[in-house]
């Protein structure tokens, strides 16, 4: 109101000298603080009779001195810490004191009631939220303010203006708070050359922490160092041991740490979350790489095997999610490594792919939230993953036609899909005609289909069963299931006695996929899984696999011989 006295802190910058604009609109008397003796000397020299420093507390004691006492009516507020006491301290009987400032509001900062004693009341604003959730005001408040530029009642605010082409020179220049009013980029009639940066190779934040959840082995170290490498400020490596292997210990130095941190307990979570946000480099990024491996086919699935896979996933991405909506954290990026399991399925896995399947609907979600939320869909990672570590499962993945990435080409692929604007990304290698044999759903579906070469799915075996008949037929389909149990178990042709069952030569319920998988690529014959898991025995498989290639024979007109 007319005769109010307003403290205006950081009057310099564009909100302040909007606000200084109003406050001489309102007819207001105005005291300032600014941060440096040229801010200071800018403002009295358009006319503000009363300025201060923004960095000493003893601003309090100035304001009180030339208010004789009183203090002044309204605190525009932008300090943090003590400093807002210093301000409260400021208020008259009925003052107002106005927030804008988030970091103590986030960081659930403490304050006395006794300084709000002489009915003074406490406004936090959050312009963002008035955008996002009071739009109408929000258009109502900006409609206000372009009537009174128009009518000349307050001024366009100072402003430096940088060509688009130096756009970089710009937000150096921002940083370095040496500005007074705004920086403005100019892009009217630019030549600027745009292109993607993070698949090249761009920096991470190097005043940054970044957190990667099982981080202390495997694809999440792999993750953990390229971060540091690629420029990170501070990688925080977590498990729950937050234990590194010994001969890891040496190469993860200087940027890199460890955290011993459970994700599947939301406290625990919670602390950690709220620490590194207020850590000296806050929290800029998180990878989601924790994961536990409980194989079992579906009969065999216990609760048990379902909760100790899930609980890692699913329950550490809750905790971590919420522990970033509770401390307000705006990050760059919510990464939750998924797996091609959960995209096309591996056998035994059912309760890894639902845990991944959870993580790939939680990424669109996060992001209307204001997470950056991102779900990677992993094949087959040949270096430092789970594949790296089980024989079987490369051995099954590699007859199943899906090449191993190793860690050099994975973490390429994922600096490009952090500049891709996705919720969801599958990074997978694959032999496509192999794929097609073992996979013919995959070939034929309209997502896939154009990935495929036309005859894919119709690989004629070289063993030629479809042309045999007879004792020919049954000996070459004998030959070929011992050739490939052989192979599965990595033993010789040999050892394979025709009367064994499978289980008794040492097949698996992984193996045996594997072994499925090789038969239908080198018989040329899809083997229906029904007929495949009735057939106990070496020389029952062999009969069955005769009597689907007479089957096909029959439907396909193939002649015999002559």
């Amino acid at each position: 109101q007319p005769g109010e006295t307003v403290l205006i802190h950081s009057a310099t910058g564009g909100v302040g000298l909007a606000a200084i604009a109003i406050a001489r609109r309102a007819k207001a008397r105005i005291i300032a603080t600014a941060g440096s003796p040229e801010r200071r000397a800018h403002l009295r020299d358009h006319g503000v009779e009363n300025v201060f420093s923004s960095h000493s507390p003893g601003f309090a004691d100035d304001v009180m001195r030339v208010t004789d006492g009183r203090g002044v009516d309204i605190v525009l507020n932008s300090l943090s810490g003590p400093l807002i006491e210093k301000g409260l301290a400021c208020l008259a009987p009925f003052g107002r004191f106005v927030e804008l400032g988030k970091r103590d509001v986030y960081e659930n900062a403490a304050l006395g009631l006794k300084a709000l004693r002489a009915n003074i009341s406490l406004h936090v604003v959050d312009l963002a939220a008035l955008l996002a959730e009071r739009p109408v005001i929000a258009a109502r408040l900006l409609d206000e303010v372009m009537a009174m530029l128009a009518r000349g009642e307050i001024q366009p605010l100072p402003n430096e203006v940088f060509v688009a082409g130096r756009v970089t020179d710009a937000f150096r220049h921002f940083a370095s708070g040496r500005h007074i009013g705004k920086v403005v980029v100019d892009i009217q009639n630019a030549d600027v050359d745009v292109r993607s940066a993070a698949g090249d190779g761009a920096p991470f934040d190097d005043c940054g922490t970044y957190l990667v959840t099982g981080g202390t082995r495997g694809f999440g170290l792999a993750v953990g160092r390229w971060l540091a490498a690629r420029g990170a400020g501070r990688v925080v490596l977590a498990s729950r041991s937050g234990e590194l292997a010994e001969q890891d210990a040496g190469e993860c130095k200087g940027r890199i740490e460890t955290l011993a941190l459970d994700v599947t307990r939301a406290a625990d979570v919670e602390r950690a979350i709220a620490g590194l946000a207020r850590g000296e480099k806050p929290l800029r990024g998180i990878f989601h790489a924790a994961v536990t491996y409980d194989d079992a086919l579906l009969p065999d699935m216990s609760p048990a095997h379902i909760d100790r896979v899930l609980a890692p996933k699913i329950t550490g991405a809750i905790n971590l999610t919420s522990a970033i909506e509770l401390t307000g954290i705006a990050l760059d990026h919510f990464v939750t490594f998924s797996s091609l399991a959960q995209v096309v399925g591996w056998p035994g896995q059912s309760n890894y792919a639902a845990a991944n399947g959870f993580l790939e609907a939680l990424a669109p979600w996060q992001r209307t939230r204001g997470i950056p939320g991102q779900c990677i869909n992993w094949g087959a990672l040949g270096e430092s993953g789970h594949v790296a570590r089980s024989e079987q499962m490369q051995s099954y993945l590699d007859s199943s036609g899906w090449v191993a990435i190793d860690d050099a080409a994975a973490l390429d692929h994922l600096g490009r899909a952090l500049d891709i604007d996705l919720a969801s990304v599958t990074i997978a290698a694959a032999d496509w005609q192999r794929l097609a044999a073992t996979h013919p759903a995959l070939a034929r579906s309209s997502r896939l289909a154009r990935l495929f070469s036309p005859n894919a799915s119709s690989r004629v075996s070289e063993h030629g069963l479809h042309s045999l008949e007879g004792p020919a037929l049954e000996a070459a389909s004998l030959a070929l299931v011992r050739a490939q149990t052989a192979r599965v178990l990595r033993s010789r042709v040999e050892d394979i006695d025709p009367t064994q069952t499978l289980v008794e030569t040492g097949i698996d319920s992984l193996s045996s996929f594997e072994l499925h998988n090789r038969l239908e690529q080198e018989a040329g014959i899809e083997l229906p899984m029904p007929r495949y898991v009735k057939a106990r025995r070496i020389d029952e498989l062999a009969a069955l696999l005769s009597a689907l290639a007479l089957e096909a024979r029959a439907r396909t007109f193939v002649p015999g011989p002559p």
